[in-house]
């Protein structure tokens, strides 16, 4: 997720991933993706430092929420919502998985 939203062209990405919760290789694998885009990556693992990742951006700033389990391609849907020009402020763009 992480390699396809910055091939997407976003400039910064925020993960929940509460420490206590990562085992194993995902926690090494989200290790190393934050050390390799550490100019892009916050790795939140507690509620603070979630809240002082969400409380840099501005009311006007268009984000993406992805819940966990999704796959996507660097092309696919996270091209599409960054290049999505006609959002304002409080609406929002449902995606869904899969063929139209």
């Amino acid at each position: 997720m992480i390699r396809s939203a910055v091939r997407a062209g976003y400039g910064r990405i925020v993960v929940w991933a509460p420490r206590h919760q990562r085992k194993g290789t995902a926690d090494r694998r989200l290790r190393r993706l934050a050390r390799e885009f550490r100019h892009v990556i916050t790795v939140a693992e507690d509620e603070s430092q979630w809240r002082a990742a969400m409380e840099t951006l501005a009311a006007s700033d268009a984000v993406t929420a992805i819940g966990p389990g999704t796959i996507v391609k660097p092309t696919g849907i996270l091209g599409d919502l960054i290049s999505w020009e006609d959002g304002i402020y409080g609406t929002s763009k449902s995606v869904f998985a899969g063929g139209a």
